[in-house]
């Protein structure tokens, strides 16, 4: 009976290690850190930022890992990733880390779940290898032109206060801050997302993990990103898209929803699912609906 016990916890922990695997390993000619969660047909997660990692999507994503192998991986520069050469630091490179994963993970076509910015990545793939995507969310995906900017700036101007700006000045005047420290700097990002939130007590839940080099990296993958980042405009190249397409808007999100309405209205196979309690983080202020969505949307 005591063998038999000890065999079945050696298979349960070589089953929870299966489950949960981190590498850093080459894809496309880069070092990228890639974390796997679960099992099942993959899921590839594409973060937020530019210049954010897979962490903050922890633990809030974790329970998808229950019916798919969420592959969660940080973008060049970014998070446990290496700093690549910098004229590698443009959206192609982007492309081709996702399709490089997706050899790496020896699949023929993708379920992709990208955040925010992760939106744009994700988009500029599918238009550029639509055959291999299965089905695709975009959560709180920034507007995919320039349009949108300036009532983005005003509807962050509106919600600001006095006290933001004492908090602000605070941040930015302390010494951690002065010395290029991740800790200050994921202070002030935290701040910035203060009014993206439905709930701005929800802001407890989003931890950031910025690593150490933040500020270095970041600099080198804004310089490179520079020159991409000036004028596009994709929702016209939507329009080609026939995959399942589900767009994820929370409401109190300081994008508007119009681009998400857009985007809807564009590609051919899309529905938008608007959170009525959640800002930008909508798998934080309404975890489990969101979660249910995505897993419904799937099947």
């Amino acid at each position: 009976m005591v063998k038999h016990l000890t065999l079945l916890l050696v298979l349960a922990c070589a089953s929870a290690q299966a489950q949960d695997t981190q590498t850093l390993t080459t894809i496309n000619g880069a070092q990228l850190y890639v974390r796997t969660l679960g099992s099942g047909d993959p899921l590839i997660v594409v973060h937020g930022g530019p210049g954010l990692n897979h962490a903050y999507l922890l633990p809030h994503l974790e329970s998808l890992a229950k019916n798919h192998k969420l592959v969660f991986y940080d973008q060049r520069a970014c998070g446990r990733s290496r700093i690549p050469a910098a004229d590698s630091l443009r959206f192609s490179f982007w492309v081709g880390d996702l399709e490089s994963l997706r050899l790496w993970l020896g699949v023929e076509k993708m379920d992709v779940l990208a955040h925010s910015w992760g939106a744009l990545p994700a988009v500029a793939y599918a238009q550029a290898f639509p055959q291999r995507i299965n089905k695709m969310i975009v959560s709180n995906p920034v507007p995919l032109n320039r349009e949108y900017d300036q009532g983005m700036v005003d509807m962050q101007r509106s919600r600001f206060t006095a006290s933001d700006s004492t908090d602000r000045a605070i941040i930015m005047g302390s010494p951690g801050f002065k010395k290029g420290k991740a800790q200050a700097y994921e202070q002030l990002m935290l701040f910035s997302f203060r009014h993206s939130f439905a709930d701005p007590a929800n802001l407890r839940a989003l931890a950031l993990g910025l690593p150490s080099d933040f500020v270095l990296a970041s600099g080198h993958l804004l310089r490179g990103l520079g020159p991409d980042l000036q004028h596009y405009d994709w929702y016209d190249e939507a329009a080609r898209f026939t995959f399942p397409l589900l767009i994820v808007h929370g409401k109190a999100d300081i994008i508007p929803l119009a681009p998400a309405e857009r985007l809807r209205d564009q590609a051919k196979n899309a529905r938008l699912a608007v959170f009525e309690r959640s800002g930008h983080f909508p798998f934080v202020e309404e975890r489990k609906k969101f979660v249910q969505t995505v897993h419904t949307f799937l099947k």
